[in-house]
């Protein structure tokens, strides 16, 4: 992408270049990592959300799940834990959290029996207000997926796409 003059080019890949960052492992390292889904609209801070109040996260990387059922409904809480500390390999549990449980269920991801994934989740951000990449490519590779899908999506879109029917390795 040929660069403006006295425009900043703010795509990934851009500010990554521009740092001198080796772009493979740029990505943040965590070992417990918590989907949840959740009606929009969302707070700039997704842990300031109304159905988080009073979770524990500590320990915890939040993510949302955009959904297009009503608030009123179930929510998926989808949590995935490191097998060991550095580790790559993660363990998979998921549970459909009451609207007015949700911070209850959040906070109890730590005692949950994890299990080794059957398939894959394949997590496509979208959100353009923290990323410009996740904005303009994002959207277009969740449609794409979504389109190929071999089974619906087990959560909501379009912010966040989880597909299941991927066999390991992600």
């Amino acid at each position: 992408m040929a660069a403006t003059p006295g425009l900043v080019d703010l795509h990934c890949s851009a500010v990554t270049r521009e740092l001198g960052e080796p772009a493979p492992g740029s990505a943040g390292t965590m070992t417990h990592v918590v989907l949840v889904e959740l009606p929009m609209p969302w707070p700039k801070n997704i842990e300031d959300h109304p159905l988080l109040v009073g979770a524990d996260l500590s320990g915890k990387k939040l993510f949302g799940i955009a959904t297009t059922r009503p608030a009123t409904e179930m929510h998926a809480v989808i949590s995935y834990r490191a097998i060991g500390a550095g580790s790559t390999d993660f363990h998979r549990a998921e549970r459909s959290a009451p609207t007015a449980e949700v911070a209850d269920f959040v906070s109890a991801t730590d005692t949950w029996s994890h299990q080794v994934p059957t398939t894959g989740d394949l997590l496509v951000c979208t959100h353009g207000t923290h990323d410009r990449c996740c904005g303009q490519y994002g959207t277009l590779l969740h449609g794409e997926v979504l389109a190929q899908a071999p089974t619906p999506p087990t959560c909501g879109v379009p912010a966040t796409l989880a597909a299941t029917g991927l066999p390991p390795p992600y």
